[in-house]
């Protein structure tokens, strides 16, 4: 099996009877061999020597784990960290009791981040393809810019098979580059509420059910935001908007994008509602950037995560994230969600 740049959330083995209503769901997550190589390894093949890789559990990024360097072709923008492709295997025996049962691999979600090349892209859709059951939901985070400039490692024909891509995703998180270089649209650095209404429900209608904007430098009033942006999302089914704003903190961090779309898809499959893991997932980037800055620590290096992890096993403790209404301000605050 090959992976490139590809996070899996929550992986399992079911064994379901054929003949039994009975079904059996076993964590598939733990002791996978893992080799980072650009050689094509036939990994399927139960014959492949993998004496040598290295054994670890999933969830799983190599990318994370290499050193920054601004030679790396990510750019600092794109977290200065190389890319490669992984290969993943797992052993496993089923017991004589399996027998005449269907086995078969069941995600709870499936979610791509930093995506290299269009090569990768489609090596993505086959896994997609072969791996994915109706119902199971597709996170898709387009990363390819930012600053209205998209990543000088991607080639220029990359926004529009992105644009493909998005088609089968539930949900998008890009930023407000990344929603221009969607909607092969102009990047402008100041918006009203109009417009970016217009855009999401203009992404939304490439495929996704609902689409996350980050960094939107929100004009109000046509007063300018300055330094301040928002977090602004659209679900199609419902036709609305929620808003919520961001604090400005003077410091750049690489990675706080790929962080807000993580913790946003895991509170999401853990069984929170929208609005609770907006708050959730802008409130632990808050507090990443909080808890880094000031430090002294080279920016590159991204967020202190391990400082903060701890907050995500607690509860929201206020809710920021509320409904926009037609001019782009704020419903009254809604009742506490959990």
């Amino acid at each position: 099996m090959r992976l490139s740049v590809f996070a899996l959330v929550c992986l399992f083995l079911t064994a379901c009877a054929t003949r039994e209503k009975g079904r059996e769901r076993i964590s598939f997550n733990k002791e996978w061999r893992f080799a980072l190589t650009e050689k094509q390894v036939n990994a399927s093949a139960p014959g492949t020597d993998d004496g040598d890789w290295r054994v670890l559990n999933l969830p799983h990024d190599w990318s994370i784990e290499a050193d920054f360097s601004l030679d790396n072709p990510a750019t600092p923008g794109g977290g200065a960290l190389p890319g490669g492709m992984g290969w993943y295997r797992k052993h496993f025996k089923l017991p004589e009791s399996d027998k005449g049962k269907v086995i078969y691999i069941d995600f709870d979600g499936v979610y791509t981040g930093y995506i290299a090349s269009i090569n990768q892209i489609e090596h993505i859709e086959e896994f997609i393809r072969r791996f994915r059951k109706p119902g199971d939901p597709l996170f898709i985070d387009p990363v390819m810019g930012d600053n209205g400039k998209m990543y000088a490692a991607l080639t220029e024909d990359y926004p529009a098979r992105m644009r493909k891509f998005i088609e089968g995703a539930d949900i998008i998180t890009p930023n407000i580059t990344e929603v221009a270089l969607l909607l092969d649209e102009p990047f402008t650095p100041r918006i009203s509420p109009e417009e970016i209404k217009g855009r999401l429900r203009r992404l939304s209608a490439m495929g996704p059910q609902t689409v996350v904007a980050t960094s939107v430098p929100l004009l109000e009033g046509g007063r300018d935001p300055g330094q301040n942006t928002s977090v602004i999302a659209y679900e199609r089914d419902e036709d609305r908007f929620w808003r919520i704003d961001c604090a400005y903190i003077p410091a750049h961090y690489p990675g706080t994008g790929d962080t807000f779309s993580s913790v946003l898809t895991g509170s999401l499959i853990q069984g929170d509602s929208l609005s609770i893991a907006l708050d959730r997932a802008v409130q632990f980037v808050t507090l990443g950037i909080r808890a880094t800055f000031g430090q002294g620590l080279p920016s590159r290096e991204g967020i202190l995560l391990e400082r903060i992890l701890g907050s995500l096993f607690a509860p929201v403790s206020t809710c920021k994230c509320r409904i926009m209404d037609g001019d782009g301000c704020c419903n009254p605050v809604l009742p506490f969600e959990d």
